[in-house]
This record gives structure tokens, sequence and C-alpha cells, in this order.
């Protein structure tokens, strides 16, 4: 085998090795990708949820507000009804 014939296999092997090293790193960065991608979607199912509980406690919150005004204009109307009565 001559130098040249060497040189070009010693070249034809490293490209190979290059080539395989090149889909290794690319299969690992999709591998954590992948894994980012469904950390993310965990992430973002959890603070849906939490702004839909959020959601829900403004809306009791803002029920119970009413129900305490009802109850004062109930109790405005009684004391009312008491003088008026008296």
């Amino acid at each position: 085998m001559t130098n040249e014939e060497l040189l070009q296999s010693i070249g034809e092997m490293m490209d190979k090795k290059l080539r395989e090293l090149e889909n290794n790193i690319l299969e690992e960065v999709d591998t954590v990708q992948e894994k980012a991608n469904d950390h993310f979607k965990r992430i973002e199912k959890r603070l849906d949820n939490i702004e839909n509980e959020v959601h829900a406690s403004k809306l009791q919150n803002d029920t119970l507000n009413l129900l305490l005004r009802r109850i004062d204009l109930m109790q405005d109307e009684i004391n009312e009804l008491k003088k008026k009565v008296s």
C-alpha cells in the first residue's frame, strides 16, 4: 500500500468517525431537547392549573363580596323595619 493510499484510507476512516461522532452528538441533542420539551409541557400544565385555581378563587371572592353586600342591605332593611314597628 502506497503512502497516498494509506493517507486516503486514513482520511476515509476519519471522515467516517467524524460522521459517527456528529450523529451521536445530534442524537444526544435531540434527547435533551425532547426532555426539555416534556419538562416545559409539565410546567405549562401546572401553570394552567394554577391560573384556573386563581380564576376560581377570584370568582368565589366576588361571590362572597356580593353576598356580604346583600346581607348588609338586608340588615339595613331589617333595622328600618324595626324602627317603623317600634
